[in-house]
Parts: C-alpha cells; sequence; structure tokens
C-alpha cells in the first residue's frame, strides 16, 4: 500500500524534473524577454551596481530588482550561462508546483493534490514559462502564496496565514511590483463582500503587523533605487510600465477584449477540453466558499488583463493556478474520457501538419525577415521533429483504445507526451530557427573584439549583446563600421562585406554607404 501512495509523488517528481530542469541549458536566450533580462544580470556583475539594472549600458527600468539578484547568485555559482541564468525560475517554478500541492492536499486530499499539481506542470505554457530567465515564474510563486495564505487566513482566522501573505506580496512587489500587490487585495476584497466579511477584510488590510512585514522588505530596495534615480525611476517603472502599460498599448503589444480567450485555451494544452467541461460547474462552484475563490482569482486576473492596454500572452498566467485546482476537481465527473483525449491528439496533428503548409505560405509572405524565418524552420523539419509527433500522436490513440486503462493513466500519459513534444521539439526548433543565429553572429564579435553597431534591430536582439560580452553602439552606421542587422535591411543600406548571415540576420562590415 505505501509503495502505492509513493506512485504518484514519483509521478510528479519525475514530471517536474523534466518539465522545468531537463534541457535547461540547451536552447539560447530568446529575444527579447529572456536576452534583456540575462544582459541585465551580466551588466550587474560586471559593474558591481547592484541597486540599479542597467541594459546595453542604459537604465532599464522595466522590473524590480529580485529576479536579478537570483539570477546573479545563480551565475556565480554555475558560471554565466543559459542554465545558470534560468535556474531560479525553474526553481521557483518548483516551489509554486510544491505550494499547490500542499493546499490541495490540504483542502481535498492526496489524489486531488496530485492532479491538480500535474495538470499545472506539463501544460503548455507553464513548461515554457518555467524555463524562460524573466520574472514570471518567480513571481507566480508569490502570488500563490499570497492567495493560498489570504484563503487560509480567512477559513481560520490565524495571523500568521495573513502575515505570511504580507511577506509574498512583498518579494512579488520586489519581482514585478504593483501587480503582486493588486491581485491578491482586489480577490480577496471580491470573495470578503460576497462572504459578508468586509469587516475582516478592512481588519487585515489594515494590520499594522502586516504592513511593516511589507515594508521590511520591500521597501529598502525602493528607497535605494529612488535615492539613486530619482524621477527617472518614477517615470520609467511606475508611470510607464505600470500605468502606461495598462492605460496604453505599450511596445506595440495590443489585443482585442477576446485576447486571452484563445491564449488560455491553447496555454493549458493538453488539458483544454477538460477546460471546457469544468466551466459547466461555475455556479455550482460558487456555492462553495473555497471554489468560488478560486473561481474569482482566475476571473479577476482574466478580467483585468483583457482590458488592460498592453497585452503579453504570459500575463493571464497568473490566474492559472486556479483552474488547475478547479479542473482537478473535476477529472472523475468527466462523462468521456474523449475530453482529454481529442484535444491533445489535434495538438499534435497541426503541430504535425503545419510545416507542410510552409513552402506554399512563404512567397505570399512580403516581409522578408519574417520569409527567411518561415523558410529556414521549413529547411530545420526533419525526422527529428516528425517522429517524436507521430509518437505522441500513436500514444494518444493507444490510450483511447487500450481497455481498461484508468482515467489517471490517460491523464499521465497526455501530460507527459505535451511536456516533452513541447520542451524537445517545439522549444527545441524555436530557439534553432530565431536565437541561435543571433548568438552565433555575436560569437564571432566577441572571438574577433569587434566594436558593432546595432542598426535597427537592438530591441529584437538583446541577447546579442549579452553573447558578445560587450555593449554595443545604436546610432547611424558609417563606413567601415562592423554592423549588426536584418539582412533587408544591409541591403537597402549599402555594399558590405558579409561575416555571418543566417535566417535574416547578418554581421557585416560596411563598405559604402548608398548616397554617400
Amino acid at each position: 500500500m505505501n509503495q502505492v501512495k509513493w506512485i504518484p509523488l514519483a509521478v510528479l517528481v519525475a514530471a517536474i524534473f523534466f518539465s522545468f530542469f531537463f534541457g535547461l541549458g540547451s536552447a539560447p536566450l530568446f529575444n527579447k524577454d529572456e536576452g534583456a533580462f540575462c544582459e541585465a544580470t551580466r551588466e550587474m556583475m560586471a559593474s558591481g551596481n547592484y541597486v540599479m539594472t542597467y541594459m546595453n549600458g542604459e537604465p532599464r527600468y522595466d522590473k524590480p530588482i529580485l529576479i536579478y539578484w537570483l539570477q546573479a547568485a545563480s551565475a556565480g555559482v554555475f558560471g554565466l550561462n543559459e542554465f545558470a541564468l534560468r535556474f531560479p525560475s525553474a526553481l521557483a517554478a518548483a516551489l509554486w508546483a510544491l505550494a499547490t500541492w500542499l493546499f490541495v492536499r490540504r483542502q481535498w486530499n492526496a489524489d486531488k493534490a496530485f492532479l491538480a499539481t500535474f495538470l499545472l506542470v506539463t501544460a503548455a505554457q507553464i513548461t515554457i514559462i518555467a524555463k524562460a530567465a524573466i520574472a514570471d515564474a518567480l513571481l507566480n510563486f508569490f502570488i500563490v502564496t499570497a492567495m493560498f495564505s489570504v484563503y487560509r487566513f480567512f477559513e481560520t482566522d490565524r495571523k500568521r496565514f495573513m502575515y505570511l501573505a504580507y511577506a509574498a506580496m512583498a518579494f512579488g512587489m520586489l519581482t514585478k511590483g504593483p501587480v503582486a500587490v493588486l491581485i491578491p487585495f482586489a480577490v480577496s476584497f471580491l470573495f470578503c463582500w460576497r462572504q459578508r466579511a468586509l469587516k475582516r477584510w478592512l481588519r487585515a488590510v489594515f494590520d499594522p503587523v502586516g504592513i511593516l512585514i511589507f515594508l521590511a522588505i520591500a521597501l529598502p530596495w525602493y528607497a535605494a533605487v529612488l535615492h539613486d534615480q530619482g524621477m527617472g525611476f518614477i517615470n520609467g517603472f511606475f508611470l510607464k510600465h505600470n500605468v502606461k502599460r495598462f492605460g496604453g498599448a505599450l511596445e506595440g503589444h495590443a489585443g482585442s477584449l477576446v485576447y486571452y480567450l484563445p491564449v488560455v485555451l491553447i496555454g493549458v494544452m493538453p488539458y483544454t477540453g477538460l477546460l471546457l467541461a469544468s466551466t459547466r460547474k461555475v455556479k455550482e462552484d460558487f456555492a462553495a466558499p473555497i471554489t468560488q475563490f478560486l473561481w474569482l482569482w482566475f476571473l479577476f486576473v482574466f478580467v483585468l488583463f483583457s482590458f488592460s492596454g498592453t497585452k503579453l500572452p504570459h500575463y493571464v498566467i497568473y490566474g492559472y493556478t486556479p483552474l488547475f485546482i478547479l479542473m482537478a476537481l473535476r477529472v472523475d465527473e468527466l462523462r468521456r474520457d474523449r475530453w482529454l483525449l481529442v484535444p491533445a491528439a489535434a495538438f499534435f496533428a497541426v503541430a504535425l501538419l503545419a510545416p507542410l503548409s510552409l513552402p506554399w505560405l512563404i512567397p505570399h509572405v512580403k516581409d522578408a525577415m519574417a520569409a527567411a524565418l518561415m523558410q529556414a524552420a521549413s529547411d530545420s523539419i526533419g525526422w527529428g521533429y516528425i517522429l517524436p509527433l507521430i509518437a505522441a500522436l500513436v500514444l494518444i490513440l493507444g490510450l483511447g483504445v487500450v481497455p481498461g486503462l484508468s482515467r489517471r493513466i490517460k491523464i499521465a500519459g497526455v501530460g507527459l507526451a505535451c511536456m516533452m513534444i513541447v520542451n524537445l521539439v517545439g522549444m527545441s526548433l524555436a530557439g534553432d530557427v530565431l536565437h541561435l543565429p543571433v548568438k552565433e553572429a555575436a560569437q564571432i564579435a566577441r572571438a574577433n573584439d569587434y566594436n558593432v553597431v546595432i542598426w535597427k534591430i537592438g530591441e529584437r536582439a538583446p541577447s546579442f549583446v549579452f553573447y558578445s560580452g560587450k555593449l554595443t553602439e545604436k546610432r547611424l552606421p558609417m563606413n567601415g563600421d562592423i554592423i549588426f542587422t536584418e539582412s533587408k535591411l544591409l541591403r537597402d543600406l549599402g555594399d558590405a562585406d558579409i561575416i555571418y548571415e543566417r535566417n535574416g540576420v547578418v554581421l557585416a562590415r560596411l563598405t559604402h554607404i548608398f548616397g554617400t
């Protein structure tokens, strides 16, 4: 019996390892987010300035300091490489999974805890964010810790849970800013309003010990950076990257009110069918405090970012954890297993057949860079891509026709197959096609100690600065300059000696600028 009880835990540990840690350093840094975070960490370590971050020599106000500190600490142990810079995110994701398992086990049982955590760990968008050297996996850990603590406080009235929520929000404030406070604050208000417990909510919000805990953790760095940067930090971080990000489409990241609907349906893949089936029980779920709390959590995040002017796919992940818990509660209520198997089979089939359309699409693409990337993707599709997808499809079909398999075995098979495909096939292909050329060009520049001018591509390729190990100039190129740019831009700029060119990017020495 004890051996049987350990099997789900062993499966869960294996899933966490393969989803979050396996191959952590195998892909080049993805642009632009990973490149920008990691270059800021490199410059922090090089300068010894651990208060303010810089990217290519310019202040980077995008995010607070905690993820950079953790990346620097990891790099101090493992070296300045992709594995070290992604390790804090993977570790945070593992703690996020552990927090989910502990909460669900306490609220329900070990079986539901396994299901909820396994769904979270193996979902497509989670396995991607857990391997990304950015702030979001860490922020999600602090958000779920705060949210679970908030519910435990209102369930038990034990102040230690309230103080843990304050501490988690403070660390979240150091990770990504006010959103770490806004979500627990707003969801707890809505929940207490529905539970007719607003007086308790007000006492918790204005608890002096909790406020002191929050200020003791978050205030010192904010005070230090304000002293160092003054209004530059206020304008850059609070006004631009928080207020303006919500009010308008920052950096071109716009979208409609329904933007996050397909994001969620794809992001929870291969469990989209289970999610759709679970939504039929929303009214019933609102009758119980715990499931009402979970739905309010997801719905607030979904609505908040749907109305935000700036939209990025990973924003809605802050509300994914309650979805996985709610899905776990409904697994045994499914009438048919096709809710589990059909979406996964469709996902793998589309991934297998989509490359066949590339040769037809490429001649109709007007953007030269996009056409070059599509051609590179088409050229990269080989048996290393095709066979794993065929194997995944065969597995899904087998799960559907082999008699006697339990629903949990089918979930495990579907989840592990999706996780391995996303990690070993999808991310590998994206890394090689989109980001490896930037790394290779930068390594050539570093080996030859080139002083490089980045021309109209810097915002899209900050990892070039990281891999070159040297700040680059952003100015109008001149004859004799070594430049890094898009191939199509070089052709319009002038004659050049090509040093490196691949997949639409080029490192070259300018010999003659047109018009001079």
